[in-house]
């Protein structure tokens, strides 16, 4: 029911402060898809002490994927804010919890939604290729606001994406509630974002459900490393089938470098 879909450009910066006991993470973007937006994120995790962090997180006019419209002419305003425990050495576990407000990229209200996710992991060994087992659960619940009336003419431009004659009505941007839960096992994932000198593999396999799209499975494989010393690349490939927004198959191929200095 989508079609002729936008180019998206993307211009982001984003700054990490590093403190002893903590982390703070500010990101500025400009989006052009649908509309223009600026979306503003501010994060920050406070390590209270070796097994206990809190962390939260304020955005507004982020890019949201909750469904693939959204995705196309949406947006959303965010506040979240979870615990990280180690119980033991060897276990973690993470809950958070988000409050979303969403709306079209050029300005027309949607609706709202929440999350509750928690995660408990358990480390089977911690030196190179490390194993971790997980299972994860998440609640997604939405309040759809009942129409689009109220919308500009500019929200109303969003009808070029859609077949002649359809008119989105009630709850086609916002998806049904819906509950996403799954075990997962993973191997050197930590080297995706950490430094390391030689090159190192990395893999991770999910097998989930999703209470209105069924069952399905997440693959990633990837490689990190290191070329002059002072620098870091990830090249990761993914698949995945049934995820959070979409019952069919997707394909991720992700490259990323930094340099430290």
């Amino acid at each position: 029911m989508v079609r002729n879909l936008p180019t998206e450009d993307v211009l982001s910066a984003k700054v990490k402060w590093q403190q002893p006991d903590g982390k703070t993470t500010l990101l500025a973007e400009k989006r052009k898809s649908f509309d223009t937006y600026t979306p503003l994120l501010l994060e920050h995790e406070q390590r209270i002490d070796n097994r206990l962090s809190l962390y939260f997180a304020l955005g507004s006019q982020l890019p949201t994927q909750a469904s693939l419209p959204l995705r196309v002419a949406g947006m959303k305003d965010e506040a979240m804010l979870g615990i990280r425990y180690r119980p033991t050495r060897m276990d973690r576990l993470v809950i958070e919890h988000s409050q979303e407000n969403y709306a079209m990229q050029s300005g027309g209200k949607l609706g709202s939604g929440s999350q509750t996710a928690v995660t408990l992991a358990h480390t089977y060994r911690q030196e190179a290729r490390d194993l971790e087992f997980s299972a994860f659960w998440t609640n997604n619940q939405f309040e759809r606001k009942p129409e689009l009336s109220g919308f500009s003419q500019s929200d109303l431009g969003v009808l070029r994406y859609f077949p002649d004659n359809f008119t989105p009505g009630t709850g086609f941007f916002l998806p049904d509630s819906f509950n996403f839960y799954g075990l997962r096992v993973s191997t050197d994932m930590r080297h995706e974002e950490e430094y390391t000198r030689a090159i190192r593999p990395f893999a991770s396999l999910a097998s989930t459900w999703h209470s209105q799209l069924g069952g399905g499975y997440d693959i990633r494989l990837g490689v990190a490393g290191s070329v002059l010393g002072a620098d870091h690349f990830a090249l990761n490939w993914g698949i995945a089938k049934s995820g959070m927004q979409t019952s069919g198959l997707t394909r991720e191929l992700l490259f990323t470098y930094r340099i430290h200095y």
